[in-house]
């Protein structure tokens, strides 16, 4: 998944055919999957009330006007090749490409705490929030005693309950203007997020190799994505750095959940 054309390179490394190290890849990546895949999903078990209490603090610190907000949400699109079949499901109108759409949340350690998908590129964002079982995590694990943890996402997402957005309309007070402007800045972390996975694993950003119903996509995104967070246990990340938070060591998230 590091890149496109790595098959060639690997063949000549390891003198085995390009059949096989691609068969050897799928079956390190079905493993990884059916092992660590849960830990992309909203994890109770680690992200206790001491965990979110420090996400929170590193983030108010960092400029937000918010002494709640412990994670940011968003979604991407990843474009693909268009399919032979039902092509109008997967045609996303905003990019003008068939596509497939990811959600996720990503913490102030820099670690993508939740992943989603694939959605049909179709979706609207504030449908697949509702699909994706996080409201229903976040309601459950984001109260504590009288405090009411958050995650801030774009307008998309509207205001819930466990999710806010940035005040909208022409008619802003400067009040609400300087609240968004905050949130805006430490939200940009999430976006970092999304830019380590695909440049650490160029192969799921290759519309042309990305084929639905030949290619297990959603399969492959997640574990770019987990791989990622491999990286940022080990390395850090634009995120932690930003943040001033050092995400937990690789073993504690391996045997976590």
């Amino acid at each position: 998944m590091a890149y496109p054309a790595r098959l060639d390179d690997l063949k000549d490394l390891f003198g085995r055919e390009t059949e096989a190290i691609s068969s050897i890849s799928n079956s390190v990546r079905d493993y990884l999957n059916h092992t660590f895949s849960h830990l992309l999903l909203f994890d109770s078990n680690r992200l206790t009330e001491d965990t979110l209490q420090v996400y929170s603090r590193a983030v108010f610190v960092k400029g937000a006007p918010l002494h709640t907000c412990v994670g940011f949400i968003d979604g991407t699109v990843r474009v693909m090749c268009r399919p032979m079949q039902n092509q109008k499901y997967v045609y996303n109108g905003h990019k003008r490409k068939h596509a497939l759409k990811y959600q996720s949340v990503i913490a102030p350690d820099g670690i993508i705490i939740h992943l989603r998908g694939p959605y049909a590129g179709t979706l609207h964002d504030a449908f697949i929030l509702r699909e994706s079982g996080l409201l229903e995590a976040a309601a459950e694990h984001l109260k504590f005693g009288g405090k009411h943890d958050i995650f801030y996402g774009d307008p998309a997402y509207g205001q819930q309950d466990h999710i806010i957005a940035p005040f909208k309309g022409a008619l802003l007070t400067e009040d609400e203007q300087e609240f968004s402007k905050r949130m805006s800045e430490v939200r940009v972390s999430v976006e970092w997020g999304f830019g380590k996975i695909v440049r650490y694993w160029a192969f799921v950003d290759f519309a042309k190799n990305q084929k639905l119903r030949l290619q297990r996509l959603g399969k492959m995104y997640a574990m770019a994505a987990f791989l990622s967070n491999v990286d940022t246990c080990v390395y850090g990340s634009q995120t932690s750095k930003f943040f001033g938070l050092a995400p937990l060591s690789l073993s504690e998230y391996l045997h976590s959940g």
